[in-house]
């Protein structure tokens, strides 16, 4: 979120997020989701989606990302994960926002093979769907590329902080790793709390 939100703001959009999910979110929407054996982070897609639209903004961004350069420098695949590769599409397809609300579905295709290939392919679309310059979109994008830097070097310096109290304290702490979407409690069903 702090590259997408940057990016969307430095190009003078008003960026509005659906919030964490809940079981009313995804209730709402179960009707559009296609099938029941798909992992329940895609289920609350169609929540979110909803949510948004309800609360009418006039835009809602989905990218379908093919493929992205990887953080880990042991494994090389580049592809994304199958089902939210494509999920965007699902959404159009069988949620069908635009017709709906009065709201644009933007789905735009990203393939980033390389860093290169992503600001070039994120700077055409700020430049085809959102109105800027060329000149605007890179330093939009110059800017959002910075907070994701930033955000990530705070998780570290942050991780680096419960280390050193950790062994201050002559304790232990417990690392959950996961993707992104498990910071949402309703996804990881407030596991942290587990622990503490």
């Amino acid at each position: 979120l702090p590259f997408w939100h940057t990016f969307f703001t430095e190009l003078g959009f008003e960026v509005v997020t659906s919030g964490f999910a809940s079981l009313e979110k995804y209730q709402k929407a179960q009707n559009s989701i296609p099938s029941d054996t798909i992992c329940f982070p895609a289920k609350l897609v169609h929540g979110h989606v909803l949510d948004l639209s309800q609360q009418g903004v006039n835009r809602i961004f989905l990218p379908y990302i093919l493929h992205m350069p990887t953080e880990n420098q042991g494994e090389k695949s580049p592809y994304v994960c199958p089902v939210i590769m494509g999920y965007s599409m699902v959404v159009r397809n069988f949620q069908s926002p635009e017709q709906h609300f009065p709201v644009r579905f933007e789905t735009p295709v990203f393939h980033w093979f390389t860093e290169a290939d992503r600001q070039r392919q994120i700077c055409q679309y700020a430049v085809d769907h959102c109105g800027a310059t060329k000149t605007q979109a890179r330093q939009a994008y110059r800017q959002a590329a910075a907070a994701i830097e930033t955000f990530r070097r705070q998780l570290v310096e942050e991780g680096e902080k419960v280390i050193a109290r950790t062994e201050e304290a002559g304790t232990f702490a417990v690392v959950l790793a996961g993707r992104p979407y498990h910071t949402d409690p309703l996804i990881n069903h407030d596991l942290a709390r587990m622990f503490t």
